[in-house]
């Protein structure tokens, strides 16, 4: 469920980004705002994050959800993005944006706890915040001028190092570990 939810953010707030679901090597869904003929089932990506939303909802109140057509329920996501734009290793894309590219990753959980991972630290200077409240997702995102390589790598770095910082601090959390201690 959390690279459904994560891949709902993602497709919602990036529309070059699409994805399609796998499950034991079969596409069973795809994820895409350009219409076209397919042998699978296409969705817009505003329904498909309806759909996940509530689905983590009803999780949450303790519901057992699978992805219908997914029998084996552990699907896999590949997502795609427009030539020149890149799919990245750590749930992280860069796209163009005008004359900038975006470098975006997506994190199973809320922009507090994000905040508190990054928070009085360089990271949170470079990374920007952005918050899918209905998924439990907080996209980090770092901008900079199309074309530039070494600054683009940089940025990705940059959201790697936070991505990492963010899962330690929820991890620590998840152990009943208050993370603002350990620093």
């Amino acid at each position: 469920m959390i690279g459904l939810r994560c891949t709902a953010a993602m497709v919602t707030t990036l529309p070059s980004v699409r994805a399609r679901v796998r499950d034991e090597g079969r596409v069973v869904l795809e994820v895409s705002s350009s219409p076209h003929p397919a042998e699978h089932r296409v969705v817009c990506p505003c329904g498909f994050r309806r759909s996940i939303a509530d689905a983590h909802q009803r999780r949450l109140d303790g519901e057992q959800m699978a992805l219908r057509g997914a029998p084996s329920g552990a699907p896999s996501i590949e997502w795609g993005v427009a030539p020149g734009d890149l799919s990245l290793p750590g749930s992280m894309v860069r796209v163009a944006e005008g004359e900038d590219w975006l470098h975006v990753a997506a994190v199973a959980a809320p922009i507090e706890l994000c905040n508190a991972a990054l928070g009085g630290d360089d990271l949170l200077r470079e990374v920007g915040l952005l918050s899918a409240p209905d998924l439990d997702v907080t996209l980090l995102h770092a901008t900079t001028p199309a074309g530039e390589d070494a600054v683009s790598d940089e940025a990705i770095d940059v959201v790697q190092a936070a991505l990492a910082r963010v899962a330690v601090h929820v991890m620590l959390e998840g152990l009943g570990h208050n993370p603002a201690r350990h620093r």
